[in-house]
């Protein structure tokens, strides 16, 4: 299920909470997608049989845990399927932006099976805090 999204693109949320995926990612999303919340704060724009794998694993959830149904419906009340207008662009709903800080500026960083939206300064403050970090350890050739 891997997409091969990576990189990292600069956009901004427009005054109507717009935002157009970047065409290198966009093309390979033709099958659908849906975007919700990610961790970290941050956003995920997941193709469809990665939002579907993601409701799968949602489904075995283990009911008696009162923190696993929170993480639930964290995850599933907040999936939405977004519609491009003309120019392609998608509006972003409110809770999202909130959700992950977004006021302006925003990143879109690959990962592999799906994107990460990110505010730009979010990012930032995250990411300064891994900055000793020894990639050798994490990955494995």
């Amino acid at each position: 299920m891997d997409y091969g999204f990576s990189g990292t693109y600069e956009h901004q949320l427009d005054a109507k909470r717009r935002i157009r995926i970047p065409a290198k990612m966009k093309s390979r999303l033709d099958k659908g997608y849906s975007i919700g919340v990610g961790t970290d704060h941050c956003l995920w724009i997941m193709p469809t049989e990665t939002t579907q794998h993601i409701q799968r694993s949602m489904a075995e959830t283990d009911m008696s845990d009162p923190r696993a149904r929170a993480a639930k419906r964290k995850m599933l009340e907040r999936i939405c399927f977004p519609e491009e207008d003309p120019q392609g662009r998608i509006v972003l709903p409110q809770n999202l932006i909130d959700y992950a800080g977004i006021d302006k500026d925003i990143l879109f960083i690959g990962q592999g099976d799906y994107i990460e939206i990110w505010s730009s300064e979010r990012y930032k403050e995250y990411m300064s805090a891994f900055d000793d970090i020894d990639l050798g350890q994490y990955i494995k050739f």
